[in-house]
């Protein structure tokens, strides 16, 4: 939230000047849908949960993470488990690649959708659609481009 909603939201609930409390104000339903509007996930931000009653999670693909290596990775990799979820972040303003996606888990980046598979995810992560993701697979491989596999599906 900016510093300008913030002002905002504070000076509706600061008494005016002389009286106590005399310039409390009630919220509409308007003025709360507004103020939790600010606080909604960013567009380009998947979803961690799982769908909920009304949802369902349809698999759009499974991909190992690229550059696992660079990152927290080799860090974390301990505490990688298996249905674990990790969440995906669209960076529109990578400058090696426009559809970029990164990877993290419990805010440790591990690295990023593969380039050849995430065009289409970052279209519809661009269009607000809500992914989930999940670590599929953990293989102690000497390639670490296929150390750590990820499933993405879509919440409908």
């Amino acid at each position: 939230m900016d510093r300008q909603k913030l002002e905002l939201v504070l000076s509706w609930f600061a008494p005016t000047q002389g009286t106590p409390n005399s310039g409390l104000r009630y919220l509409t339903q308007a003025d709360l849908n507004r103020i939790l509007s600010w606080f909604a996930p960013a567009k380009g931000v998947s979803s961690p949960s799982s769908a909920d009653s009304n949802g369902t999670i349809k698999l759009v693909q499974t991909v190992f993470v690229a550059g696992f290596q660079y990152y927290d990775g080799k860090k974390v990799w301990k505490n990688l488990a298996v249905g674990d979820a990790v969440r995906l972040v669209r960076e529109p303003d990578n400058k090696h690649d426009e559809y970029a996606i990164e990877v993290y888990w419990q805010d440790r980046k591990l690295g990023y959708v593969p380039r050849v598979a995430n065009r289409t995810l970052a279209q519809m992560l661009d269009r607000g659609e809500t992914l989930t993701a999940q670590i599929a697979n953990r293989k102690s491989a000497d390639d670490p481009w296929e150390r750590l596999e990820i499933e993405i599906g879509l919440i409908t």
